[in-house]
């Protein structure tokens, strides 16, 4: 997808701390915030211990989900506009 193309919409990326393990590309904010908002929640373990719970959050951009002190998830939105689009990268 050309730069000029990614103009105007919206990254969704995720991470577990080691490295960028998903990440997609919405036309929407509202798009993006829904698919973060369902990975968030089908993300939690099975028996998700109360203190790395209340850690937790989603919000409207960003997530981070602490798995009992295995690991940790973050989620973070970015739209694409001119200030992540270098000008000579979109011509």
């Amino acid at each position: 997808m050309s730069a000029e193309k990614l103009r105007g919409k919206y990254l969704l990326i995720m991470t577990d701390g080691y490295s960028l393990d998903y990440y997609s590309f919405h036309d929407s904010l509202e798009d993006a915030q829904t698919k973060m908002k369902k990975d968030y929640e089908k993300s939690p373990p099975p028996s998700w211990k109360e203190d790395f719970k209340e850690m937790s959050h989603c919000s409207d951009t960003d997530a981070i989900l602490f798995d009992n002190g295995d690991y940790v998830l973050v989620w973070n939105i970015i739209s694409l506009t001119e200030n992540y689009i270098p000008k000579g990268e979109a011509e």
